[in-house]
């Protein structure tokens, strides 16, 4: 998974999800603007990709 704000500052975080399939991102090291998620995964030998923007606000709240 890479976590990279609009002007590229990227950092790569590996998660494993087979225990519940569910991913939690760890925001509160970013920075207040706008960022961008991209999700990279592969499953049954497919690869898949899912790419969300966000933004942080100063009181770190998010808006999708």
């Amino acid at each position: 998974m890479q976590l990279f704000a609009v002007n590229p500052v990227i950092k790569s975080i590996l998660v494993d999800s087979k225990l519940s399939n569910l991913v939690e991102i760890p925001i509160h090291t970013c920075h207040t603007g706008k960022w961008r998620v991209i999700l990279d995964w592969d499953h049954d030998g497919r690869v898949f990709t899912h790419q969300e923007d966000f933004e942080v606000l100063k009181k770190k709240k998010v808006l999708l």
